[in-house]
């Protein structure tokens, strides 16, 4: 987002959001790109590797956010081509060796990405605008 003449202090919260996740998503991108992956690649790979092996009805549950059945089963196909998951005789999916590594990998570019983002910023603060966030979606939810 581009600076007006309006000061910080007069910005609404909805601002300062949607600079935010701007800010957030052009750096995350970034580190995507440099992979050849998207935000979605991403987000399956690292539920499936936080899971160790899980079902697509798994996957979908969780980032049914983010995507649905149409999305999940070509990202599935995207880093199934990529040799980074394979498919165990009752359906579930994990991580091949080669998927362990791309996920460490673009998690330490992650990582850096959210060194960036706190700097500044105590632990506590970050906490207490979590906190605050989802009291907003409570409160309009």
């Amino acid at each position: 987002m581009r600076p007006s003449s309006t000061g910080d202090s007069e910005r609404p919260i909805g601002y300062w959001l949607k600079a935010a996740d701007e800010a957030i998503t052009a750096c995350v991108d970034a580190v995507h790109r440099a992979e050849g992956i998207t935000r979605r690649d991403w987000q399956v790979l690292n539920t499936i590797f936080e899971a160790g092996r899980l079902s697509p009805d798994r996957i979908l549950d969780t980032l049914r956010m983010f995507l649905d059945r149409g999305g999940l089963d070509a990202v599935l196909d995207a880093l199934r081509s990529r040799g980074w998951i394979h498919e165990e005789a009752d359906g579930e999916v994990g991580l091949t060796e080669t998927g362990r590594q791309a996920h460490a990998r673009i998690l330490a570019r992650q990582q850096e990405v959210r060194q960036r983002l706190m700097q500044g910023i105590s632990a506590e603060e970050y906490t207490t605008v979590l906190r605050v966030l989802k009291q907003i979606v409570a409160n309009l939810g």
